[in-house]
């Protein structure tokens, strides 16, 4: 049945996560992908097929239609912007409560996009910050983002998560609580 189809397709796709988000050991991951595959082939396959499209592993895809998504883009200080991602319910009312959603490592990806995505399914607005602005933003290099990550200023960025729950208290930012 279609649960079956799902658990079939998820499993492998959390297997995944939990490789890359927790330093699951290689060996150990491709002995449980394998085991979920049926052969060391099929588990290859799967893989590059999970890898190579990040969006795959979404569990709420870009175009949802119960939700409403966008880019966001603030100023933090003057002449400093940050830009963000945010996820709602479509159908959000004025003043929906919102969350922030801090990215790993990597800057904001799609694996962040759809955490906000999920929050938004439980009746939050979802706010994702980059904070690799106000510099080039999050590049598509994870190598690259997790050294940018390691050269921020802290005793700036901290400022801008501030600045960012600041906006988003104020009439400017929809005045709601976070």
């Amino acid at each position: 049945g279609r649960t079956g189809m799902t658990a079939i397709r998820t499993a492998p796709i959390a297997l995944y996560d939990r490789s890359t988000q927790e330093g699951m050991d290689r060996g150990a991951f491709m002995a449980e992908l394998t085991k979920l595959a049926g052969s060391t082939a099929a588990a290859n396959a799967l893989l590059m097929a999970i890898a190579a499209d990040p969006a795959a592993s979404a569990i709420v895809p870009e175009g949802d239609k119960r939700l409403s998504t966008r880019p966001l883009e603030w100023e933090v200080s003057l002449g400093r912007r940050m830009k963000g991602y945010n996820a709602a319910p479509a159908k959000a009312p004025a003043g929906t409560p919102v969350v922030i959603v801090i990215h790993e490592n990597r800057g904001l990806k799609e694996h962040t996009r759809d955490v906000a995505r999920r929050l938004a399914l439980a009746g939050f607005s979802a706010v994702a910050p980059d904070f690799l602005t106000p510099g080039p933003g999050t590049p598509s290099d994870e190598n690259v983002a997790r050294e940018m990550i390691g050269k921020l200023d802290l005793a700036q960025t901290t400022p801008d998560g501030v600045a960012m729950i600041k906006w988003l208290s104020s009439p400017a930012g929809g005045s709601r609580k976070v």
